[in-house]
């Protein structure tokens, strides 16, 4: 599957969505809906790190609206903050658009360039409270 889901061990405080290749929408809601499944499943804040860094752009549709849909989907009651990691300008120039389209979102969405930065910035989410 070019959508892999999974949490950190053993703790699961961050969840994975690397995403590779070609993939379509069927697929990303199947992994944002793994992913809130494994979020409900604790009792603890949940991040999530979203590598997009070896995808393709988005399938042809509604990239803003599908992105955005599976971030709301994703919205459980203990999500800290959504990082996506991607190089890519037409999805960082999407994920710019959203927060301002869905306002709600501007809490929840943070754009990284590595993996790296994406733990340090979930490092300093966690110390902001």
């Amino acid at each position: 599957m070019p959508i892999s889901v999974h949490g950190n061990e053993p703790d699961h405080t961050i969840f994975f969505m690397t995403y590779e290749g070609r993939w379509d929408w069927e697929e990303h809601f199947q992994a944002v809906k793994k992913a809130r499944e494994f979020g409900d499943g604790v009792e603890h804040r949940v991040d999530i790190i979203v590598d997009a860094l070896r995808s393709e752009n988005p399938p042809l549709g509604p990239a803003l609206s599908n992105i955005t849909s599976g971030i709301r989907l994703q919205r459980s009651p203990n999500l800290g903050i959504l990082v996506l990691v991607t190089q890519n300008p037409f999805v960082r120039a999407l994920m710019t658009i959203a927060p301002k389209v869905y306002p709600g979102m501007a809490d929840t969405l943070v754009l990284a360039k590595t993996v790296e930065e994406a733990h340090t910035l979930i490092a300093e989410a966690k110390k902001d409270g």
